[in-house]
């Protein structure tokens, strides 16, 4: 992925820098979190002062136009933006996050588990046996 910078426009009275650029992928269209991760490491800024605003892929393409904001202090960002643009700009970061968290920990847990099931499967055939002879007693009393 390439982040192309075409417009880049300081706003003095909020504090904050609006940004246009262009990015070629492959694949998939990327993620606002994958954006913003790349886009402060090409401007060196921190990546919680970066607002992706919109995301328009061209059609056929891999090619998008991208509009965001940089804040200069976290204050700032919050007096400013409304809290659904921040809240959507940081809950899929948080989100890999935490999915790459308790995916390490069940890879270990199946592992257990298989052990398990295995010492419950010889109780599980003697137990049809059984019913077969009861089944074969049945008739007998009738």
């Amino acid at each position: 992925m390439a982040i192309e910078i075409i417009e880049k426009k300081p706003a003095e009275l909020l504090n904050r820098e609006n940004i246009v650029a262009k990015v070629s992928f492959d694949g998939a269209t990327p993620s606002r979190a994958d954006l913003k991760k790349r886009l402060a490491a090409q401007l060196k800024t921190d990546e919680n002062l970066v607002i992706i605003s919109k995301i328009n892929t061209a059609f056929g393409k891999s090619l998008a136009m991208i509009k965001a904001r940089i804040y200069k202090n976290e204050a700032d960002m919050k007096k400013i933006e409304r809290k659904a643009v921040i809240k959507k700009n940081s809950k899929k970061a948080e989100k890999k996050e935490a999915a790459e968290k308790p995916a390490e920990a069940p890879a270990a847990k199946p592992e257990e588990k298989k052990e398990e099931p295995k010492a419950e499967e010889k109780p599980a055939e003697a137990k049809p046996e059984e019913k077969k002879e009861e089944a074969a007693e049945k008739p007998a009393e009738k």
